[in-house]
């Protein structure tokens, strides 16, 4: 990846992000991309790639280290950082540096579609869990999702109903949840899921839910997937830029 330098910030005590600098001597646009429940993995290497191709500055927020969190199972209700907390640092990130786009994966893009709805700032969602329906979530800003057509952790049928209140763009491609972490295949007996769950009540963002009677998830790359997701998420910088 061609880029100038790296930069680490330590915005406040729960805290920190990576910048990603294109060039020192101009003021590139930054583009922010929000981590899974898997935290900075090398799933986000292409993405940075091409950001960087576009001329945007990519800042990286980690959501996990200054919080004592590796990484987030799921065996249970996870809220530490909650879905709240992860829209909390992109909001604080902006005050500091101007986004002009988000992107995220998994929990890192319901992260971003709740931040724009506050920031006003264009996002990318790749299969983003949108259950329950939040305020924050219902009143997202241009809003695109992408998510695979067998994912039972963040389903297709939870974006749709997302849709029906801000008409989001969604984009289907074939194959389950983690599509985009190479090696990835595994069931994942112990993993909880609202997969058969629809409630179309709106919930203020910081509501906790509590833990579903359903277990069992599919993660599993898919390399059509990936090529789609890439082809549309380079689509979307050029569109937004």
């Amino acid at each position: 990846m061609q880029y100038d330098k790296i930069e680490i910030y330590n915005l406040k005590k729960n805290l920190n992000f990576i910048k990603y600098v294109y060039k020192k001597r101009k003021n590139y646009p930054n583009i922010l991309i929000s981590h899974s429940s898997g935290g900075i993995t090398k799933s986000l290497e292409k993405l940075i790639k091409i950001c960087l191709n576009n001329e945007f500055n990519v800042i990286i927020p980690d959501h996990f280290t200054s919080r004592g969190v590796v990484t987030q199972w799921w065996h249970k209700m996870e809220n530490n950082p909650s879905m709240c907390d992860r829209m909390i640092d992109i909001i604080e990130i902006h005050k500091k540096i101007n986004l002009k786009l988000l992107c995220g994966i998994s929990a890192g893009g319901t992260a971003v579609i709740m931040a724009s709805s506050h920031i006003k700032v264009p996002n990318f969602s790749i299969y983003p869990s949108t259950f329950p329906l939040r305020e924050s979530l219902v009143n997202s800003y241009k809003t695109t999702i992408i998510t695979g057509k067998n994912d039972d952790w963040t389903t297709l049928n939870h974006a749709k109903n997302l849709q029906n209140y801000n008409n989001c763009n969604i984009i289907e491609v074939p194959g389950y949840h983690g599509f985009m972490s190479i090696g990835e295949n595994r069931f994942l007996p112990e993993c909880i899921t609202y997969k058969n769950f629809i409630d179309n009540k709106i919930y203020k963002d910081n509501f906790i839910l509590k833990d579903p009677p359903n277990k069992g998830v599919t993660v599993k790359y898919n390399s059509r997937s990936v090529s789609i997701t890439l082809k549309k998420f380079e689509e979307f910088i050029k569109n937004n830029a």
